[in-house]
């Protein structure tokens, strides 16, 4: 239910799972840019508009570089070997500009099955770093978090899950701060 409500929450996710079965269907390097560009400026909001200015900015080729780590990545997700996410996430966030959070972000819309976001938000509240090996740590933990209690949906809904969840604890704790704030003063 959560998983769901996120999604409708962001009704933008399918349009941007469509921009990413057209890439894999028919891989070009303007498919592969304007999966990007819809990720990080409509899906993403307004820090992914500042993050994908400034990949563009840095990297006059960005489509053709996101194109090429694409490939590379499929290849690497084809094998799925051990620690094959971190693999990836370690391929995207050589493009000049591009971090972890917003690589996963890129590869959870790409392969929803194998992989999940990283952000800020999740970091932060969980525990978890921004590096190669705390992604790893955290996609090992939802892989068993989902096989411990035997959960049959992907590990992308299980993380989408944990967001909603620590956003709604996030938004209801700045609202009891106001509300304690709105007490003092007024009371």
């Amino acid at each position: 239910m959560l998983a769901a409500e996120r999604r409708l929450r962001y009704s933008g996710t399918r349009i941007a799972e469509q921009f990413a079965r057209q890439y894999l269907l028919n891989p070009t390097p303007t498919r592969g840019y304007e999966l990007c560009k819809y990720i990080f400026k409509i899906w993403a909001s307004q820090s992914g508009n500042r993050v994908f200015g400034k990949l563009e900015t840095k990297n006059a080729d960005l489509g053709q570089q996101l194109h090429k780590k694409f490939q590379k990545i499929n290849l690497i997700v084809v094998q799925s070997d051990r620690n094959f996410e971190m693999k990836c996430i370690e391929q995207l966030s050589k493009i000049n500009g591009l971090g972890i959070s917003y690589s996963s972000k890129l590869l959870k819309i790409l392969y929803p099955r194998k992989f999940a976001t990283l952000d800020s938000i999740l970091r932060d509240e969980l525990g978890y770093q921004e590096s190669l090996e705390s992604y790893q740590a955290f996609i090992d933990e939802l892989h068993r978090f989902k096989r411990d209690y035997k959960i049959p949906i992907s590990i992308s809904k299980i993380e989408a899950t944990l967001f909603v969840l620590i956003s709604s604890k996030l938004k209801n704790k700045k609202l009891d701060d106001e509300y304690k704030c709105f007490n003092y003063k007024f009371i």
